[in-house]
């Protein structure tokens, strides 16, 4: 069999929902772990190489990154990759394989599912193939029901991981609606999460592990002085949960003098900053954050396990505004235990605590999370009800119709946004041509 390994990227089913394509930062870690393993990687990512065709008959094996919003397009391209290569073996890996794994393997064409961090479990099912001794593995029983072979332990140590493999996309074709220069890139410095919000997937487990300060800057340089890279978004799940290591990201990237902005669009946790790291962060190139209350109700912060106060956020964003950090807050309307009370109070909140920016995210509730156990839900075969298929389960909130909940959410972005201070702030914060596409994507969507 061919040596080489092909990994998907495909487009969501409606690309007008999405206001921006980053580039596939994990895929790319995968591929560049390959590669240091003697395997040749080829990457392709539909978002932005629309009319790229390949000939799929050069690849021994052809990995698909499956999320919520591409899996229908993914479905077809894996009949376009066996009809072509009918040997190739399709591996099918990304965040919502163990919602409902018995879905994928009903796909005759799919091979094999790769659950949790991919390296390592990759690695070794290239060598073995569908082997049971092979740990991360959901494969096919005698009955063709989804079995797991154990969850495999996770990596430790980070820093012996290569830097993803971004010289294999066009950096240039990638965008985000909020940011302050180009081209723009994204770094993954640590992985997991201690916390225990219910409505978490915990996709890279509970256990908080982190990259050295100084590997994180040696990839920054890297990306900045030979890829040419401008900005930078951190993804992390919990960036600083080590304050003193972020404090050394900091001080880094001002001794090598680094010439870049960042930004953490993904949410740092309000009760993991202080006035210090923020200043530290400012000096070092930050311009912009997102802070994740969720609610502004106190009881619905308690009932989802945020575990910090309503009062440390607005302690945070006084703070930022005092320094000179843009901010985002992060809200989720239609949790199933919410009452209108509860929501209203969310809207209010969010008006009063002022970021430059909101966003009022619909609550979606996925198979294995807390949220998802408390009110019985299991993810279904049922093929009359395509959501339940992938087990992702949309807002229930009793006494409040799904039609209400869109209401309110629109009534939460108008509330926020229809201010002329805040339409106003806008204007000097975006790029136009960006403020114009969040405009659209705003009004695609009816949130205003």
């Amino acid at each position: 069999m061919k040596k080489n390994v092909l990994f998907i990227v495909g487009a969501p089913g409606k690309p007008q929902n999405y206001t921006s394509i980053m580039p596939p930062i994990g895929v790319l870690g995968l591929a560049s772990y390959l590669e240091s393993r003697g395997y040749s990687c080829d990457v392709i990512d539909y978002n932005v190489e629309k009319d790229r065709s390949l000939d799929f008959r050069e690849y021994g094996w052809v990995c698909f990154s499956v999320l919520a919003s591409n899996i229908e397009k993914t479905v077809k391209q894996i009949n376009d990759v066996k009809q072509q290569n009918p040997a190739a073996q399709v591996i099918i890996g990304g965040p919502y394989v163990r919602s409902n794994p018995q879905f994928f393997l009903n796909i005759p064409e799919v091979n094999v599912l790769i659950s949790g961090e991919a390296e390592e479990t990759l690695h070794e099912f290239l060598k073995k193939g569908c082997d049971p001794t092979v740990l991360g593995l959901y494969l096919r029983d005698a009955n063709g029901k989804a079995r797991f072979t154990g969850k495999r332990p996770v990596i430790m140590d980070l820093d012996r991981l290569p830097f993803p493999a971004l010289d294999k996309v066009d950096i240039k074709k990638y965008n985000w609606p909020v940011k302050r220069r180009r081209p723009i890139s994204t770094i993954v410095t640590s992985r997991g999460c201690p916390e225990q919000c219910i409505f978490c997937s915990h996709s890279l487990g509970f256990e908080w592990r982190f990259r050295s300060a100084k590997h994180v800057v040696d990839e920054l340089d890297w990306q900045v002085n030979e890829l040419g890279v401008q900005e930078v978004c951190f993804f992390d799940d919990n960036f600083s949960l080590d304050l003193k290591r972020a404090e050394k990201i900091c001080d880094l990237i001002k001794e090598r003098k680094l010439d870049f902005t960042f930004q953490f669009p993904n949410g740092l946790r309000a009760d993991r900053l202080n006035r210090h790291l923020l200043q530290q962060l400012k000096d070092a190139g930050c311009w912009y954050l997102a802070l994740a209350p969720e609610t502004g109700s106190d009881r619905v912060l308690k009932t989802i396990k945020k575990r910090f106060t309503l009062d440390k956020v607005q302690e945070i964003v006084r703070d930022c505004k005092e320094i000179g950090i843009r901010t985002m807050g992060l809200y989720m309307i239609g949790f199933p235990f919410e009452t209108r009370e509860d929501i209203e109070k969310t809207i209010t909140f969010s008006q009063k605590l002022d970021t430059d920016l909101a966003q009022f995210a619909k609550v979606t509730i996925f198979a294995d999370t807390e949220l998802a156990m408390m009110y019985g839900y299991e993810a279904t075969n049922n093929e009359e009800d395509k959501a339940l298929k992938t087990g992702i389960i949309q807002h229930e909130v009793p006494g409040i119709s799904k039609e209400d909940v869109y209401k309110y959410s629109r009534q939460a972005y108008r509330g926020f946004y229809l201010r002329p201070k805040k339409m106003y702030n806008l204007v000097h914060m975006l790029r136009p041509t960006d403020l114009v596409h969040l405009a659209q994507y705003a009004i695609s969507n009816k949130n205003m």
